[in-house]
């Protein structure tokens, strides 16, 4: 080991290699638990991420050990796996798929700047005051990371932001039991609390040709419907949502309607077109980009040529707002474990110009706002 090594010639032995590595291992295990649980957020199988991270630090470590012949060992940093988890995928909205193709390219340009000496100029550029804060930054981060899973500090959120508090972040309700039970005191709440009984006309008002057959997304408890039959009481709707409790208020309200109700997501259900028209109120401000880029896409696909789909939520004005309530998300989810998949109530009200580049993103000609509120919109979309 020594003559292969050359640990004499450089002022070292074996046991002292054998303290150091033994030291930076232990210095560096806890990189195998906390980067698969910061990179799940977006996505990628915990386990998964797990082996990955064990294997890569292994091969990365020898390939140093016994190609460069250099005491270094080569981990996953901490800090680049947060912006991939909560800024790549979480704020910008890129599937972990998109993100680690980027990861590769990001990989080519690494090796072309170091092979040409580019990346050692980058480096000695940097002031040495700032190499030091970034380390100091990044110990930081790592500190955070263990105190908070220790139970030492927690946050409660609110759909404000965050405060630090004793007790633990309330737990997200699975969306189909956070709106059953709310059935019965929804429309209440909504015409009588919220005073949305203008809003609801105006969506009505909307429809300026007669409606043959309607795909409601999110239909709730119809309250959407009610000033549409007034107007078209021949139309054939079919009503999409994931609360039983809610369905069964508007099939009590409208048994003489032409009605097609489907307990289940949006996401998954098959759209049986083409419709004249898709409509959509208060029920798409709990997703994020790629999922709602992914529906529009459906909704164009189920929608006859010159067919409209009208958009009438919860928006915010700014971008920043956006991004805040999708980081916070994401948060919450990472802290209480929960699936991708899966569907928790959270509000992410998104900016009117986001709701209409991804509706033209899925292939719509045009995107008009038809009325504005302070925190609501109305769209309407053309095929």
């Amino acid at each position: 080991m020594d003559k292969f090594f050359g640990l004499k010639a450089k002022g070292s032995n074996v046991r002292t290699e054998v303290i150091a590595g033994m030291t930076t291992f232990f210095t560096m295990a806890y990189i195998m638990f906390v980067n698969p649980s910061i990179l799940s957020a977006s996505g990628m199988s915990w386990g998964g991420v797990f082996v990955a991270t064990i294997l890569a630090t292994a091969i990365g470590t020898l390939i140093m050990g016994f190609v460069a012949n250099v005491p270094y060992a080569v981990a996953p940093g901490m800090g680049l796996n947060a912006f991939f988890a909560f800024t790549v995928c979480g704020i910008l909205g890129f599937k972990w798929q998109e993100a680690l193709a980027m990861v590769f390219i990001c990989g080519l340009i690494n090796v072309l700047i170091t092979v040409t000496k580019v990346r050692k100029a980058i480096i000695k550029a940097i002031p040495r005051s700032l190499q030091l804060a970034i380390g100091g930054a990044v110990g930081l981060f790592i500190a955070y990371i263990g105190i908070k899973n220790a139970g030492f500090i927690n946050f409660v959120s609110t759909q404000a932001g965050f405060t630090l508090g004793a007790d633990a972040v309330p737990a997200l309700e699975e969306m189909s039991a956070f709106f059953n039970i709310r059935a019965d005191t929804y429309d209440s709440h909504m015409l009588d609390d919220l005073k949305l009984d203008e809003f609801y006309s105006e969506v009505a008002d909307c429809f300026h040709q007669p409606v043959k057959r309607l795909l409601d997304l999110g239909c709730g408890t119809g309250l959407e419907l009610d000033r549409l039959f007034e107007r078209f009481p021949d139309v054939e709707v079919t009503g999409i949502d994931m609360s039983a409790g809610m369905l069964e208020k508007l099939k009590s309200k409208h048994q003489d309607k032409k009605l097609r109700l489907i307990c289940g997501s949006y996401f998954d259900s098959a759209f049986s077109g083409p419709f004249d028209c898709v409509l959509s109120t208060y029920s798409l401000h709990h997703f994020s980009e790629n999922s709602k880029l992914d529906l529009y896409k459906k909704v164009y696909a189920a929608l006859e040529s010159g067919g409209q789909f009208i958009f009438g939520d919860y928006t915010v004005s700014a971008i920043q707002r956006q991004q805040e309530l999708l980081a916070a998300n994401n948060a919450i989810r990472l802290e209480q474990g929960l699936a991708e998949e899966c569907f928790y109530h959270f509000d992410i009200p998104f900016t009117v110009d986001t709701e209409c580049r991804l509706m033209k993103e899925a292939g719509f000609r045009s995107a008009v706002v038809i009325r504005q509120w302070e925190n609501t919109s109305i769209i309407q979309a053309n095929k």
